[in-house]
């Protein structure tokens, strides 16, 4: 029976564009976007014909959510480097008036932001990776790295995202296809104008986060060098082709 791929989309990692890429792939009649949060349990009603036609679920969803569809099931999802990960989203919200935080946002600086007491927004910046992987209100480390060590198929980087999109379509036995990033903030600064106190900050909320991201760091190289030779070469010619793209 062929498996229910479930897109495990964390905020700010760089999934709208990996959400497109899976969406071709996979046919968008046989594709279901994962409502939000409070609305999930509407998924109990879908009927048994309407799960049998989905093969691709993509959303804001965690670990766990597989049990409103057939099986069997993997998931795939992208990390992002956990400091990286929270400078974005601040400057995510402040761009984005439709997001129900932009207006505490626009009134804060950054640092504001990463010491604010909303549990609302410490919640989106504290350890929230580890947080999807678990399935867990509470972000649980051991549980998130058995997550991704049994159920999921692939976890991308998101500062590797070539590497990450080749390792897709060769674990899919996809034909390659060339992609353009999409949702990108061109306003945020570098992270290197940000002051090494909010930085340390940051690090300091994200504790679990930066240990699963090593995690995955080393998983991820493993898989890379453990390509045939072949492969490498034909991953090579693959980053040129969509470096090429982007420059045009």
């Amino acid at each position: 029976m062929r498996r229910t791929l479930i897109f495990s989309h964390i905020p700010k990692t760089g999934g709208s564009t990996l959400t497109q890429i899976l969406k071709k792939k996979m046919g968008r009649s046989n594709s279901l976007h994962y409502p939000a949060h409070e609305k999930a349990h509407l998924l109990k009603k879908l009927s048994p014909a309407y799960k049998r036609r989905i093969h691709f679920v993509y959303g804001h969803c965690r670990f766990g959510c597989h049990r409103y569809f057939r099986s069997p099931y993997t998931y795939i999802t992208l990390l992002r480097d956990p400091i990286d990960r929270v400078i974005s989203t601040y400057y995510f919200i402040r761009s984005q008036p439709q997001n129900p935080h932009y207006e505490i946002a626009q009134s804060l600086t950054l640092e504001q932001y990463v010491n604010w007491h909303d549990p609302n927004i410490t919640q989106q910046i504290t350890n929230h990776q580890t947080r999807f992987l678990s399935g867990k209100s509470e972000p649980c480390l051991m549980l998130a790295k058995k997550h991704l060590q049994t159920h999921y198929l692939l976890v991308g980087l998101t500062e590797r995202y070539v590497e990450t999109v080749f390792l897709l379509h060769k674990k899919c036995n996809w034909k390659l296809s060339s992609y353009t990033k999409e949702n990108v903030n061109h306003t945020r600064p570098p992270r290197s104008a940000v002051p090494q106190s909010i930085i340390d900050k940051i690090v300091a909320l994200n504790q679990l986060d930066l240990q699963l991201y090593q995690y995955a760091q080393s998983r991820f190289e493993q898989q890379l060098q453990q390509l045939s030779l072949a492969h490498q070469e034909k991953l090579q010619q693959y980053k040129k082709h969509i470096q090429l793209l982007s420059s045009t």
